[in-house]
């Protein structure tokens, strides 16, 4: 008998909080054995001893924790990247993301980077004064599942249709939008906020159509009566999944600990991207899953982790939300510039591939490429 694995079976918490955070993570054509990784590790670490400094004194960072988990920083803590960078992150855990973002705004948290991207450009548009700097996924892997035999041709299928969703995914509506049609309108959305709700939306037949989140792949693929007819990177390719965000305040008095902790997550996803089975090892055991759970998604290659702020697929989420009315009135008179700082990201990519680029010429060089197409 196949098993349905809840959210709760795949969260580990309280001494998971002390080491990791995950979700999502870039595919790669291969990766090494996780016995390589463990070399790899061992000899960085040796030749890191060897010509060993004084250690830098390290800022502190807290970061919200909501169960998932995030890749790049638990690999950066485990490959000791962080204290290299002269930054301790810790993390601080919250029910739901309200409650993060209300951190942020009194001091209970410094940085949010799991929590989307239609979030955080909600609370620009209600004219909080948070800044974008950089970014944990440019795609997760978000299914759009349909009872198994349903025929996809394209987002047009959903039209007509009953849709069990969120309600404001712009990725899929976006698109529609742009063609001519009215989402909002032409869709019936049944609001649902559990994922595992919007599958047994479909299953029972009130919903035709369900769009979920990338936790839930392992539990989609165990249920022969719904398949997967898409992902929303399908419908928008880079469609901006997660952002790193914080207060303005606190980016312009710790610049330089945010800078050291960009550094650290593009040495982590460099080395996410050579040793894939040692990571994917890692986060499972950090957020108490079985490994198949996370190998699903994170072999997916809809599944795309990125540091990049990616200015321009931002502003196009920005744009989507405010014609859709998924942003508060006025928003088009906010400047959302005023709320993302590339430079941040383009100093500790130059500074990170100058001291450690050989280490994976390809990956900084990528990066670069990256940065110049995003941030035109």
């Amino acid at each position: 008998m196949k098993k349905n694995m809840s959210r709760r079976n795949f969260v580990g918490v309280g001494a998971v909080a002390a080491a990791s955070l995950m979700l999502p993570g870039c595919a790669s054509d291969g990766g090494d054995t996780t016995e390589q990784a463990a070399e790899e590790t061992a000899t960085e670490a040796t030749t890191e001893e060897a010509a060993s400094e004084e250690p830098k004194p390290l800022t502190k960072i807290r970061m919200a924790y909501g169960g998932a988990g995030h890749i790049t920083t638990e690999v950066a803590m485990d490959q000791g990247y962080l204290a290299e960078e002269g930054v301790e992150v810790e993390f601080v855990q919250f029910e739901n993301n309200v409650d993060c973002f209300a951190g942020v705004f009194s001091d209970k948290v410094d940085v949010l980077a799991s929590q989307g991207t239609n979030m955080p450009l909600q609370q620009i548009g209600s004219g909080n004064e948070l800044v974008i700097f950089g970014r944990y996924m440019m795609q997760g892997c978000m299914p759009i599942v349909a009872k198994t035999g349903t025929k996809w041709n394209g987002p047009e299928d959903l039209l007509g249709k009953t849709l069990a969703s969120s309600g404001n995914e712009y990725a899929v509506m976006g698109p529609l939008l742009d063609a001519g049609h009215d989402p909002l309108n032409e869709i019936n959305l049944m609001v649902l906020n559990n994922h595992a709700d919007r599958l047994e939306a479909v299953r029972a037949g009130e919903a035709d159509y369900a769009i979920v989140g990338t936790s839930q792949n392992y539990n989609v693929s165990q249920m022969d009566d719904l398949e997967v007819m898409a992902y929303e990177s399908d419908v928008t390719p880079n469609y901006s999944c997660c952002v790193a965000d914080c207060s303005a305040e606190f980016l312009a008095n710790n610049r330089d600990a945010l800078k050291g902790l960009l550094r650290a997550w593009l040495r982590a996803l460099s080395f996410y991207n050579r040793n894939k089975d040692y990571c994917i090892e890692l986060n499972a055991k950090n957020v108490n899953s079985p490994k198949e759970y996370i190998e699903i998604f994170a072999n997916n290659d809809h599944y795309k982790m990125m540091v990049d702020p990616g200015r321009s697929v931002v502003d196009r989420a920005w744009n989507w939300m405010g014609e859709l009315g998924f942003l508060d009135e006025g928003w088009e008179n906010i400047n959302l510039d005023d709320h993302i700082d590339i430079s941040l990201y383009e100093e500790a990519l130059e500074e990170v591939t100058a001291a450690h680029g050989d280490e994976d010429p390809e990956f900084y060089e990528q990066c670069a490429k990256d940065f110049a197409e995003l941030n035109a």
